[in-house]
């Protein structure tokens, strides 16, 4: 049950951080508000389930949060939304941690628990807490530490988490299907041949008649002649049905296999958006650090990429990213001055 929730809080968690990076640009938008206030609220269900109290605690304050921007008593604005993202981040941590050690939330880490959940209580009435700084310093060090979350599939279809070994062995058994779907069509060549004897059997006996004298033969001598003529006809035209079937078989197998292994391929394709959804916070939290407004936007992001080649990809474009920011997008004073937007975009090995 707690792999479950793991799943269940990873999934929610990436929703609710999306949610809020949209709702900080657009914080009445109704669609953002909707989808994270039912993201918290399926996190607190989980947590429930499961007997996780602090996750409850903390779910349940951010699904207030939500209900409270709904109503219009509060604008999630932008020191607002660092608060819920810190609450996000400790969910996330949350869910992470050993069964063993999760009664840890309880006791020597109460501290961050409580200090994020005041900060919440205290967005739901409108007004604003500072977080403990020590509780804020911890929380922070553990999000670093905590790896980007299984980021779920864009689409509405129904996703199922495979494990990677599962998935390799069923595209090798693909594969070997494929393989073995060409076998027949060498055994089809080899039946043509025994077409083309039988053949040769039928014309032979044709032959043995034309060429025997017009003496009649005994009766039993003619009906032995006539009868391996209807015979050799007969295994003539059964080669040439089950040749027939046997070359439809092998076309069917063949595509069928084809299309078998193809299906198990596109599995190990994932949509480029899978591995760039920790992009945006990344972005967004490096350009607050440093003064700076930034607007991450990722084109061609349902490419279908290699799930091995997509985790590969993480490491370089995270830290071109972070380059980008960092060195290649001035202060927005800087900007004005140069006639630049006062935002920022970054892009691949460059930024404007």
């Amino acid at each position: 049950m707690l792999d479950l929730f793991r799943v269940e809080a990873d999934d929610q968690a990436q929703v609710l951080t999306s949610g809020l990076l949209a709702l900080e640009r657009n914080p009445t938008a109704p669609q953002h508000l909707e989808s994270c206030m039912r993201a918290a609220h399926s996190l607190k269900g989980a947590a429930r389930i499961v007997g996780v109290v602090v996750g409850v605690s903390v779910a349940h304050v951010m699904e207030s949060c939500f209900v409270a921007a709904q109503e219009g008593r509060i604008t999630l604005d932008q020191p607002r939304i660092d608060e819920l993202l810190r609450g996000v981040d400790l969910l996330r941590r949350i869910a992470q941690t050993p069964e063993s050690e999760l009664g840890q939330w309880v006791t020597q880490r109460a501290i961050e628990v409580d200090a994020c959940v005041e900060a919440l209580n205290h967005l739901v009435v409108g007004t604003d807490v500072l977080v403990d700084d020590a509780a804020s310093a911890s929380a922070a060090s553990g999000a670093e530490q905590v790896e980007a979350p299984a980021i779920p599939a864009v689409s509405q279809d129904r996703v199922l988490r495979v494990t990677a070994e599962n998935l390799n062995r069923l595209l090798a058994l693909a594969g070997e299907s494929l393989v073995e779907s060409r076998w027949v069509k060498p055994f089809t060549e080899s039946l043509l041949r025994l077409k083309r004897m039988h053949y040769d059997l039928y014309r032979t006996l044709d032959h043995v008649f034309e060429t025997l004298p017009d003496d009649p033969l005994n009766a039993d001598a003619e009906a032995v002649l006539k009868g391996a003529r209807q015979r050799a006809l007969e295994c003539r035209q059964f080669v040439s049905q089950r040749l027939d079937e046997l070359e439809l078989f092998d076309r069917r197998a063949a595509n069928l296999a084809h299309r078998l292994y193809e299906s198990a391929l596109v599995c190990r394709m994932r949509p480029f958006a899978d591995g760039t959804r920790a992009y945006p916070r990344m972005v967004r939290d490096l350009a607050r650090a440093l003064g700076k407004q930034v607007a991450l936007q990722i084109v061609g992001d349902t490419t279908r990429v290699d799930r091995d080649v997509l985790e590969k990809l993480d490491a370089p474009i995270g830290h071109l990213l972070r380059n980008a920011v960092d060195h290649g997008i001035e202060p927005p004073h800087e900007r004005l001055a140069l006639g630049k937007s006062i935002e920022g975009h970054p892009a691949a090995g460059s930024a404007s």
